[in-house]
């Protein structure tokens, strides 16, 4: 089976723990330099797999990431920087700054495993890895590494695992699925990012003789801080941007919208599937300045033979 999918996600809307933060306090009576304002992301991902026995079967995953930002930065004119601070501590102006990478993400390589399967319900395990392929060196023109978000790849290798069961009714059909990745040891620049524990749970129910299916699906994230620091920062870089913050653990629940539509005119095991998300609740590290998530959209392909 092949795969090729496409997903985007925003944010925006400036918090600080679970309160909302603008940019301009975060500039003025925070200290910051440079603050986040929007941020977009757009991942098209291709995916293989292979029956190697009725029970095992591999799988890969690739996928290209372009991310972009748009910041508030603090602009001090020249004539205000040789006057008093005292007297210009709340007529600094701002700008905004924009930034955009792109490149290949981490390959993500493992194996399915039916536990259990008969015609009501089915428990597979699936366990791999994720290889250190996606960038993280993503720099600005002054070649100062960009903030961990911005970034294209983790730097380590992770060991990722999931359980998926599901459950067949008459017609409808009753998913779920826990999943981790654990980050192991640090990248090059002494860091690692935040592990990754998540849930969810989905309810599908076909339409047109089976031609159409709709979903619900409900997702819990746990996401924890990152370890270590970027080594190529300086103390007086990391206090610039809260971007470079390190205190990343957020608890993030979604709810999705989903159909998929089979194909038989280009053949019966092909299918168009569209999915919508929105987060219904967040909770971040008190100390964390970040935005928040609005939403995304997932387009996919997928072709068995």
């Amino acid at each position: 089976m092949v795969s090729f999918r496409v997903k985007t996600m925003s944010m925006s809307d400036l918090y600080h723990g679970q309160s909302a933060l603008s940019a301009n306090d975060a500039i003025h009576d925070l200290g910051f330099s440079m603050v986040p304002k929007s941020m977009h992301m757009t991942m098209a991902m291709a995916g293989w797999m292979w029956g190697y026995t009725d029970t095992v079967t591999f799988v890969a995953m690739i996928g290209y990431i372009n991310k972009s930002m748009t910041s508030i930065k603090k602009d001090m004119p020249m004539a205000m920087a040789m006057s008093s601070p005292v007297s210009t501590l709340h007529a600094i102006n701002t700008s905004n700054s924009s930034r955009s990478v792109e490149g290949l993400s981490d390959i993500q390589v493992g194996s399915l495993i039916t536990i259990t399967k008969s015609p009501h319900h089915r428990w597979i395990a699936n366990i791999g890895v994720g290889l250190p392929v996606g960038s993280i060196n993503e720099s600005n023109d002054a070649g100062v590494h960009l903030p961990y978000g911005m970034q294209l790849g983790s730097g380590t290798l992770d060991v990722t695992s999931r359980v998926t069961g599901v459950y067949y009714l008459s017609r409808v059909s009753l998913g779920t699925q826990a999943s981790m990745r654990i980050r192991l040891g640090k990248n090059a620049y002494n860091y690692r990012l935040g592990n990754q524990y998540g849930w969810t749970g989905w309810i599908a129910y076909p339409f047109m003789k089976n031609r159409l299916s709709g979903s619900i699906r409900s997702s819990v994230a746990y996401t924890g801080n990152i370890v270590g620091r970027d080594s190529t920062l300086s103390d007086t870089q990391v206090a610039m941007s809260p971007g470079y913050g390190t205190n990343t653990e957020s608890l993030v629940a979604d709810v999705g919208l989903g159909m998929n539509i089979f194909l038989p005119v280009i053949s019966d095991t092909s299918r168009v599937g569209i999915e919508y998300t929105v987060p219904v609740y967040s909770d971040f590290h008190d100390e964390a300045i970040r935005l928040r998530e609005r939403g995304g959209v997932t387009i996919g392909y997928q072709q068995s033979f």
